[in-house]
């Protein structure tokens, strides 16, 4: 199902690394290591520090990385909950199984119950291999589960990608400041602190060449600061068209993944619920049958 999502995408569907794992399945992960992913991965957890020092953020992305934070506790608690209740399914189908066992052993000793005990081991070891396929069944819908699990702290990546942008576009920005500061002392004939210092005076011909040479830093700060400015309102143009794309498969794909999980656990309760009164009959059967006569005590 996760391959079906990823190639439903609009984008994510045509990423050459993708494209070549269903094309070859052996050499993927070598050109995914060539990409060099995990020295870029490491260099941006350097730097989600920055999210403190952003002035100007999108409150768009501080709501969806709050609700990714919260979607992703939500969902691991959910799974725990799970976790403890397969623990205690695993427990019920191994007593069962020892109902099973003890139950068909006391039935070769017996000659007139043996038919009942051996009936009713019978439905008790039916019922524990059934819970095998319960849990298989189950682990297809906790698994879409861990899939959106995945997706929230994706969300979470998502919103931690746009801040590191919108701190390079302020850096960026604070680096334009400090040249039209420094273009304007240079302009004015305003020598530096050394140049105080040592008693001297910029010239005419080196206040023209460092007003030039501030000029084209700040040529090249502007050029930098277009270009940074057009990548991020293409990626949040993006982001947030994926964001609403999330929000409207999410709300199908978890209402159909919890509805069928409570059906497999009321079909489970239902088939535990049939395996007793299958044993009850069994266990009337027994009274139907006459006692056995008491053996007399052997004289001392």
């Amino acid at each position: 199902s996760f391959l079906l999502r990823v190639a439903s995408h609009p984008i994510l569907s045509w990423d050459p690394i993708f494209l070549r794992f269903l094309q070859d399945e052996k050499d993927w992960k070598e050109i995914v290591t060539g990409t060099g992913y995990l020295a870029k991965v490491e260099k941006q957890l350097k730097s989600l520090n920055a999210t403190i020092r952003v002035k100007k953020g999108d409150s768009r992305f501080d709501e969806l990385l709050s609700y990714g934070k919260e979607l992703e506790t939500h969902l691991t608690a959910v799974l725990r909950s799970r976790a403890r209740l397969t623990d205690a399914t695993y427990a019920i189908r191994r007593q069962h199984a020892n109902y099973g066992r003890v139950l068909s052993e006391w039935s070769a000793i017996e000659t007139r119950m043996g038919d009942g005990l051996q009936s009713a081991g019978h439905y008790m070891d039916a019922h524990a291999a059934s819970i095998d396929t319960f849990i298989e069944e189950e682990e297809v819908y906790i698994d879409q589960l861990k899939e959106y699990m995945y997706y929230a702290a994706a969300l979470q990546t998502v919103c931690h990608k746009y801040t590191m942008m919108q701190y390079q576009l302020e850096r960026l920005d604070d680096s334009l400041s400090t040249l039209s500061q420094r273009r304007e002392s240079a302009l004015q004939g305003k020598p530096s602190l050394m140049w105080r210092l040592l008693g001297s005076v910029d010239t005419d011909e080196v206040r023209e060449m460092k007003v030039a040479e501030v000029d084209q830093q700040v040529a090249d700060t502007e050029t930098q600061i277009q270009q940074h400015s057009a990548k991020l309102s293409e990626f949040v143009e993006k982001a947030l068209e994926d964001a609403e794309r999330f929000h409207a498969r999410k709300v199908k794909d978890l209402r159909e993944t919890l509805i069928n999980y409570v059906k497999l656990q009321i079909r489970i309760c239902k088939k535990g619920l049939q395996t007793w009164k299958h044993f009850r009959d069994c266990v009337d059967s027994l009274g139907g049958c006459p006692a056995p006569a008491p053996q007399e005590l052997a004289s001392p």
